[in-house]
């Protein structure tokens, strides 16, 4: 008997980007020209790094760090980009892999899941949602507050 091969669901796919396009602005300033935020939650702290900003893109580092004296629970580094003109926020690196592809045969290689990209989406946005939720900008500045 032949494997069913994975199909990516596109629609699920592109819902996640959407909404991970909203959180990300309710995070980021109405002044999209800022080198590096920090975001304060909890145990960790979170930097937004611009790494390039162009009309209809703009291209993010986001850094997981945590604060001196915690247990280590691990760090975390996600390169996201956003299109203004879709509205979408995508994963584009994630955990130093560059070009995560659509889907994976498995087993592979990497033991990467069947649908790694996905998941890398679906994890930004649940980190999105807790840092929307227990968060706050360490410099306070009013622009910065989460809401």
């Amino acid at each position: 008997m032949r494997k069913k091969r994975y199909i990516p669901d596109l629609n699920a796919f592109m819902a996640s980007c959407e909404i991970n396009f909203a959180k990300m602005l309710k995070l980021l300033p109405s002044d999209l020209s800022f080198g590096t935020l920090e975001y304060r939650v909890n145990e960790f702290r979170l930097l937004i790094e611009n790494l390039e900003h162009s009309r209809y893109t703009l291209t993010l580092r986001l850094i997981k760090e945590i604060l001196p004296g915690v247990e280590n629970c691990g760090s975390a580094e996600i390169v996201v980009r956003l299109y203004f003109d879709v509205k979408v926020a995508e994963v584009i690196k994630y955990q130093g892999v560059n070009r995560l592809k659509p889907s994976y045969p498995y087993p592979n290689d990497r033991m990467y899941q069947k649908d790694e990209k996905q998941q890398a989406n679906e994890f930004l946005g649940e980190w999105l949602s807790f840092c929307l939720n227990q968060g706050y900008f360490s410099d306070r500045k009013p622009s910065l507050t989460p809401q």
